[in-house]
């Protein structure tokens, strides 16, 4: 028969193996701690760091919408009085940050699952993807491409079912 204090030790651990499971979380401040890396171009400020658990509920992250990329390169910039934020999900990358005034001035990043990428100003960002697939969540969604085919496929299908009903 188990013991009271045998429950109580085989419960704990369970739940520090795998608190999710059972509706706990541990603090934050015991299962990761968050790195901040700020680098200043001429005309850009870029942030690397690794938000914890907490700030990453509050900031909504996992709610934002996702972007899949394969393994290659691809570009992407930001202007003169906006901001760039990416957090990475799945996959890993490396990301070259060039100011758009001064392609000398540029710094380089490596990034993984729970990395946040934010840059200010106008910068020039040059993706790697070094894993198979790279899952990237952003605060708006900016596939509007996408969103658009989506939109009109879907006005075509309503219209459709309409017309033979």
């Amino acid at each position: 028969m188990i013991r009271n204090t045998q429950l109580a030790i085989l419960l704990a651990l369970l739940l520090l193996v795998c608190p999710k499971s059972f509706g706990f979380t541990l603090p934050v401040s015991t299962v990761h701690h968050a790195s901040l890396s700020t680098t200043r171009l001429r005309m850009a400020t870029v942030s690397v760091r690794t938000p914890s658990q907490e700030d990453a509920e509050q900031m909504g992250i996992r709610e934002w919408p996702q972007q899949a990329k394969s393994k290659g390169t691809f570009e992407e910039s930001c202007t003169e009085g906006n901001s760039l934020t990416r957090y990475v999900l799945d996959g890993t990358c490396s990301v070259e940050v060039t100011s758009e005034e001064d392609d000398d001035d540029k710094e380089q990043f490596s990034l993984s699952p729970g990395s946040l990428l934010e840059v200010t100003g106008p910068a020039n960002l040059r993706w790697q993807v070094t894993s198979p697939e790279m899952i990237l969540l952003t605060p708006g969604f900016e596939q509007l491409g996408l969103f658009a085919g989506v939109a009109v496929g879907l006005v075509v299908l309503l219209g459709a079912l309409i017309a033979l009903s």
